[in-house]
């Protein structure tokens, strides 16, 4: 069962996009509960902002053999300097585990592998398909951050072709059942992120 503090509207509301069946409650401490697992997410500014009030090293010792820290992104005002963030970081490593996310969406696809019994099954990488004709359309649809099979062929009945999703504008894909504003938002992100290799 996973269970979410009832502050954390963009968890919420990114659960609610997936589907993922969860719970909302008001949690003593943290933010996501997995199990017995408690998970305190922090976006970076957060985690800035907690070193500097110094609630970082209460909740980091409450966490303790109970829980782990979420971080999600890499921006952060430059309130403190970047060894700071780099002390406090493994400070915070040596006492819980911590995971680096992209952004939201990212980190309840941590907590979904986390809920799930049989995590060895995601340790492969996307097996390469055979497949041909809407199969293979579907399944480079499904490549796409919160698209599964059912809005991948919801999103292609719409448009018909790929290149008609990818030129769609992001109020046409968040009209599409399954998607909605946060996964057009992301969808659009992705295409137009740039390669970095």
């Amino acid at each position: 069962m996973i269970l979410v503090d009832r502050r954390e509207k963009l968890v919420i509301d990114a659960m609610k996009s997936l589907g993922v069946k969860f719970k909302v409650e008001q949690l003593p401490l943290g933010d996501i509960v997995v199990g017995k697992t408690v998970i305190e997410r922090k976006t970076m500014k957060d985690f800035v902002s907690s070193i500097i009030d110094r609630r970082l090293f209460t909740q980091v010792n409450r966490l303790k053999g109970k829980g782990m820290l979420i971080i999600e992104g890499r921006e952060y005002d430059n309130l403190v300097s970047q060894n700071a963030v780099r002390g406090a970081t493994l400070y915070v490593v040596k006492r819980i585990p911590v995971i680096f996310t992209d952004d939201v969406y990212d980190t309840v696809q941590y907590v979904l592998l986390m809920s799930s019994p049989d995590q060895k099954k995601y340790l492969s990488l996307r097996p390469k398909p055979k497949l041909t004709g809407d199969r293979l359309l579907i399944y480079i649809m499904q490549g796409f951050p919160g698209v599964g099979p059912e809005t991948a062929k919801n999103l292609l009945s719409k448009f018909r072709t790929l290149e008609r999703v990818f030129s769609a504008s992001e109020e046409d894909l968040a009209s599409v059942p399954g998607i909605g504003k946060y996964k057009a938002k992301l969808i659009k992100s992705v295409l137009k992120r740039r390669y970095r290799g």
